[in-house]
């Protein structure tokens, strides 16, 4: 569950900055 919320949180971060 830790890991996948990491993951989550990385691949939210990169869309945020797509679309910046």
């Amino acid at each position: 569950m830790r890991l996948r919320k990491c993951r989550t949180l990385e691949t939210l971060e990169r869309v945020i900055e797509k679309n910046k």
